[in-house]
C-alpha cells in the first residue's frame, strides 16, 4: 500500500474517482462513445489497456462499442497502447503469464510524460 493513503473503515473524501465530476457511480453508464473518446483522449499520461478476448458475462451490449473505442484510442492517441489477450476478465490473475511480459516491455519503454 502506497504510504499516503491511508485506509481505514470510515469514508475518506480523500480518496475517490475523480476523472469526471458526473460520474460518481461505478455501475455501467450509458453515455455516447463520442463522450469516452473525449474523456479518455485528453490529458492522457502513458497508459496500458488490457483487453480480455473471451471475457464472459457482464454488460454484453457494451462489449462491441468498447473493443472499438480501445481500437480508435490505440490507432489516434500516442501514450495509449491495448493488450488483446486470449482468456477472460480475470486473465491477470488466472493467467499472469500473458500479460505480464507486455506490462514489464510497456513500463520500461522511454515514453516522455508530463506527469
Amino acid at each position: 500500500m502506497l504510504p499516503y493513503l491511508k485506509f481505514n473503515s470510515s469514508y475518506s473524501p480523500a480518496i475517490r474517482l475523480s476523472w469526471d465530476k458526473r460520474q460518481k457511480t461505478l455501475a455501467p453508464t450509458f453515455n455516447s462513445a463520442d463522450y469516452y473518446y473525449a474523456l479518455f483522449s485528453q490529458n492522457v499520461p502513458p497508459t496500458l489497456h488490457v483487453l480480455a478476448r473471451h471475457s464472459g458475462g457482464g454488460y454484453a451490449q457494451g462489449k462491441a462499442p468498447a473493443a472499438q473505442l480501445l481500437s480508435d484510442l490505440e490507432r489516434n492517441v500516442p501514450n495509449v497502447r491495448v493488450l488483446r489477450v486470449d482468456g477472460g476478465h480475470d486473465v491477470h490473475l488466472t493467467n499472469p503469464e500473458r500479460i505480464a511480459p507486455a506490462i514489464v516491455s510497456f513500463l520500461e519503454e522511454g515514453r516522455k510524460s508530463k506527469l
